[in-house]
């Protein structure tokens, strides 16, 4: 039940190898970038990473078995993970990287490319639109069952 919290705070997370973007942020500042990343001091890594990314606090969230930050810079969105208490079922992913994103150019046309390419079933992968956060993505996992995060910017950073 807890690791279904878990992934439910989450959303899906999507990694495709060689998708490419060529649409720019809002803002112009170059391609997108989604990090999200798991920390034993959720204080600390906010501070470590607002200030290396020049990135400002978009949300904050909690459930039962997580603490998330979210943080928004001009090209780069940072999830920060912090575990309440040990769960059995994700002790292999303790502190370190827990998925890496892209920005595409459309989110709809990404889902039908890979859908095409048996990439993705029918019934995956579910949108997630954070408007916290300014974003629309989905999750995918690779061969080695990595998380990989796809998405679309629908607001301009603050």
């Amino acid at each position: 039940m807890l690791r279904t919290q878990f992934i439910s705070a989450l959303g899906a997370s999507v990694l495709v190898i060689g998708c490419s973007s060529t649409k720019q942020p809002p803002n112009g500042t170059g391609p997108g970038t989604y990090i999200s990343i798991v920390s034993s001091d959720l204080e600390s890594a906010r501070d470590w990473y607002a200030y290396t990314f020049e990135a400002d606090i978009a949300a904050e969230r909690e459930n039962e078995a997580v603490r998330i930050l979210m943080l928004r810079g001009k090209s780069t969105v940072i999830e920060i993970i912090q575990y309440k208490s040990e769960l059995p079922e994700v002790q292999d992913r303790h502190t370190g990287l827990f998925k890496v994103g892209t920005a595409v150019d459309s989110l709809e046309r990404e889902i039908a490319r890979l859908k095409l390419g048996n990439i993705i079933s029918e019934s995956q992968p579910t949108i997630v639109d954070d408007d916290d956060v300014g974003i629309r993505s989905i999750v995918i996992r690779d061969t080695d069952d990595n998380r990989i995060q796809l998405f679309e910017y629908l607001s301009q950073p603050n």
